[in-house]
């Protein structure tokens, strides 16, 4: 609400779509751009032979493979692209990852990364021991 005076006028903000879309586009390049910060500072080596460009490209990659397993928070894609920096690319066709990608039971996209998580964390323990 804006005061005039004693008047108080009610403005209504209008986004356009383009203007959304625009809106969108500089928040998934922010996005990307922590991602590929995150990555370079947790999977050093990993990274350490590819191109800036190539590792956008990799990240934008990535989000859209997390976006098709029906991941949307910054987060549970975050954790996807963690998955696949520790057991590489085709990583969701291991049989431990696809039994939990497939878990009809498990009824959130959060809930099935946090379950995703937790067998991640048991394959890297039973691989260490």
């Amino acid at each position: 609400m804006i005061k005039f005076g004693r008047a108080n006028i009610m403005k209504t903000l209008i986004i356009r779509k383009e203007q959304m879309a625009i809106f969108e586009a500089v928040a998934l390049a922010d996005f990307e751009n922590r991602i590929i910060n995150h990555v370079l500072k947790h999977f050093q080596d990993d990274c350490a032979s590819i191109k800036e460009v190539e590792l956008r490209e990799i990240i934008q990659q990535r989000i859209e493979q997390a976006k098709g397993c029906g991941l949307e928070s910054e987060r549970d894609i975050c954790t996807f692209i963690n998955l696949i920096f520790a057991f590489g690319a085709d990583f969701h066709k291991l049989p431990w990852a696809r039994q939990v990608l497939e878990d009809k039971w498990i009824d959130t996209p959060s809930a099935r990364m946090r379950q995703l998580s937790a067998k991640a964390q048991n394959q890297l323990t039973d691989n260490t021991t």
